[in-house]
């Protein structure tokens, strides 16, 4: 039996982990941001695609799917706060909203 630590979403999962990290890291670069970004972004539909075709759905994959969707975000809407500071608080209240809503989602 495999670990649920090697199934098939949850590495991709860690791909778009690693993508995410490495966009951020490169964020004044915009080609490569945007490459990093639309990278794990894109595997998003996969990790659930392949959950649901090896019937590999866990718990772990749930949660890492939702931190690395929230992470996302998070990072986007940070990143347009620091490059139109007068939009910030807009940009940040959006980020609030994003992660009180899906914990608001989960929490029911």
């Amino acid at each position: 039996m495999v670990s649920v630590f090697l199934y098939v979403p949850n590495l991709i999962g860690y791909a778009r982990c690693l993508f995410m990290v490495l966009a951020l890291v490169y964020w004044q670069d915009p080609t490569a941001f945007l490459l990093l970004y639309s990278a794990s972004f894109g595997l998003d539909a996969w990790d659930g695609y392949f959950a649901r075709l090896l019937k590999q759905s866990s718990e772990l994959g749930a949660v890492l799917d939702m931190l690395t969707d929230r992470s996302g975000s998070a990072m986007m809407l940070v990143i347009l706060a620091q490059l139109y500071k007068s939009f910030a608080p807009v940009f940040l209240a959006l980020m609030y909203l994003d992660c009180f809503s899906h914990w608001v989602q989960v929490s029911r």
